[in-house]
C-alpha cells in the first residue's frame, strides 16, 4: 500500500488524480490516471515505468462528451456517421 499512496503523490504532483483497484484474473491491478495532459500523462507512466516493477497498457478514453464532439466533426465532413 506504501507503493500505492506513493503513486497516488506522484499523480497529485502533476495536476492528476490516481485511482487504483486490486482484480481477479490476468491482471493484478487496474489504475485510472486522469491528468490534465497527455504529456503529464506520459511523464508519469515513465517514471513509474522506470521502476522497473510494473508492467503498463495504456489506453486513451474519451468522455461521451468528447466522443460526440469527434462524430460531430465526422458528421461535418459528410462521413454519415452518428450516435444513434
Amino acid at each position: 500500500m506504501k507503493r500505492a499512496k506513493a503513486t497516488k503523490i506522484g499523480a497529485e504532483k502533476i495536476g492528476g488524480r490516481f485511482t487504483s483497484f486490486r482484480t481477479f484474473g490476468k491482471h493484478d491491478a487496474i489504475v485510472i490516471l486522469e491528468a490534465p495532459k497527455e504529456e503529464a500523462s506520459m511523464q508519469f507512466e515513465l517514471k513509474v515505468g522506470s521502476l522497473g516493477n510494473i508492467r503498463t497498457t495504456t489506453l486513451r478514453a474519451f468522455t461521451e462528451e468528447e466522443i460526440a464532439n469527434v462524430i460531430d466533426k465526422l458528421s461535418q465532413l459528410g462521413c454519415g456517421i452518428s450516435l444513434s
